[in-house]
C-alpha cells in the first residue's frame, strides 16, 4: 500500500474541537451569499488548523499523500473537496464544497507543496459521476479522480519504482484505475519535488541492499547444505531491519513495501504479508 493508508474512522477529535467545528458550521449555514460565506470561512480558518496537532498525535507527522515527514514537506490541514471552488481538468469551475469547510470527514494532512503549489482547487470527477452542490449535498455518491488516502482501495493502486516516482500497482487493474493514479500524481505533484524523489530513492536503495545481503546468505547456506548460527543471526538482523522500514512509524514505509513487493522474492513477500501492520 503506497501513499499512506489512514484509518480515519479510528480518529476521534477532542470534544473542544468538535464543538468549535459544529458552531462554525451552524454559523456558516446562516450566510446568504457566496461572498459572506467565503469571508466567514476565511475568518474561521483557525478551526481546521487547530485540528493539526490532534491529527499529528494520532497519525504521525507525515503527509498522507507523499508519506514524507514534516521535515521534508510542511504539513497543512487541507480540504479534500475544495471549499471555495472545484476545478475540472479542462478548467471548468464548479461551486466549491463550502458546507464541508468544517467537516471532519473532508480534512486531510498534506504537505504544503502538493497542497498549495499543485492541487489547489482542482477536484475532477470521473466521467458521468454525479457532482454534489449546495442544494444536493450527496457528496458520498461522487466518484473522484484523485486517490484518497483514507480509502484502502485507492491506496492499494499506487506503487513506486527505483526512480522514486509514483506508478500504478498491480491492483490498478483497469485503464480508469491507472489513469486515476497518473492524474493524482500529476495534479498533486507527488513526483515533482526532487528532494522528495531522492528521499524515496534512498529508501529503495537501502532496501535493495538489505535484500541482496539476505540472498547472499541464503546462497551460502544452500552451497554448504546447512545454516549456521552466524548466517541465521545475520539473516534475522537483516530481516528485522527490513521489516522495520515498512512499519507505519518509519519514513517512506510505503516505498519500502513497494520495493519488497517488486523484488520478485516470494519468501520475502510472504514474510511481509504475514507481519504486515496494515
Amino acid at each position: 500500500m503506497i501513499m499512506r493508508y489512514i484509518e480515519f474512522d479510528s480518529f476521534k477529535p477532542s470534544n473542544k474541537w468538535s464543538e468549535k467545528a459544529r458552531q462554525a458550521s451552524e454559523e456558516l449555514e446562516k450566510k446568504s451569499s457566496r461572498e459572506e460565506r467565503m469571508a466567514f470561512i476565511k475568518a474561521k480558518a483557525q478551526v481546521w488548523r487547530d485540528l493539526r496537532a490532534e491529527l499529528i498525535e494520532k497519525f504521525g507527522n507525515r503527509c498522507w499523500f507523499t508519506d514524507a515527514e514534516e521535515t521534508v514537506a510542511q504539513l497543512d490541514v487541507e480540504h479534500f473537496r475544495p471549499k471555495a471552488e472545484a476545478v475540472d481538468l479542462d478548467g471548468k469551475v464548479h461551486e466549491g464544497y463550502w458546507w464541508l469547510a468544517f467537516e471532519l470527514s473532508n480534512l486531510r494532512l498534506a504537505g504544503q507543496i502538493p497542497n498549495r503549489q499543485h492541487k489547489r482547487c482542482y477536484f475532477p470527477l470521473q466521467p458521468n459521476s454525479f457532482r454534489a452542490c449546495a442544494t444536493n449535498r450527496r457528496w458520498q455518491e461522487e466518484l473522484p479522480i484523485f486517490l484518497d488516502p483514507i480509502n484502502p482501495l485507492d491506496v492499494a493502486m499506487v506503487a513506486y519504482d527505483e526512480s522514486g516516482c509514483m506508478r500504478p500497482s498491480a491492483s490498478a487493474v483497469t485503464k480508469e484505475d491507472q489513469e486515476r493514479v497518473k492524474l493524482t500524481d500529476k495534479y498533486l505533484g507527488l513526483s515533482a519535488h526532487q528532494p522528495l524523489v531522492e528521499a524515496r530513492q534512498s529508501i529503495w536503495n537501502d532496501c535493495r541492499g538489505i535484500i541482496e545481503k539476505i540472498k547472499k546468505l541464503l546462497a551460502e547456506e544452500e552451497e554448504f547444505g546447512t545454516s549456521t548460527s552466524r548466517t541465521r543471526g545475520e539473516r534475522r538482523c537483516l530481516m528485522r531491519n527490513l521489516i522495520e522500514k515498512t512499519l507505519p512509524t518509519s519514513p517512506f514505509a510505503s516505498v519500502a513495501r513497494s520495493c519488497i513487493l517488486m523484488s520478485g522474492e516470494k519468501w520475502l513477500v510472504e514474510a511481509l504479508v504475514n507481519i504486515s501492520p496494515y
